[in-house]
């Protein structure tokens, strides 16, 4: 299995972030998955069940007032894809990128 959470966009004056958790599997899934998300906290702010019968997920989280990660302060949220006794963790921070002027 494969995963990639990507970050799409930040919105309402970074408000609000959309974060994208796309899921590759090999073969079909068969097997029960969930993903749960935990803020920097560690507060579980989503629990989702991956349905069977897919190779590839598409599932995104829209989080108001996100706690922002920038190198003095390294808050980072994680994500978990349980199945049975298997949990395969990602850890991911939100931040906006921004060019303002361009030098060449």
């Amino acid at each position: 299995m494969k995963s990639s959470v990507r970050m799409t966009t930040l919105i309402n004056n970074y408000r609000e972030a959309i974060v994208d958790f796309r899921l590759y599997f090999n073969r079909e899934v068969t097997d029960k998955y969930q993903l749960l998300v935990f803020n920097p906290n560690g507060l579980i702010i989503m629990k989702q069940e991956i349905e069977t019968g897919k190779e590839i997920y598409r599932i995104s989280l829209t989080i108001k007032e996100p706690i922002k990660w920038n190198a003095e302060n390294t808050q980072l949220y994680k994500a978990v894809l349980i199945s049975g006794d298997e949990f395969i963790p990602v850890d991911f921070g939100i931040r906006m990128i921004e060019v303002k002027k361009r030098y060449y």
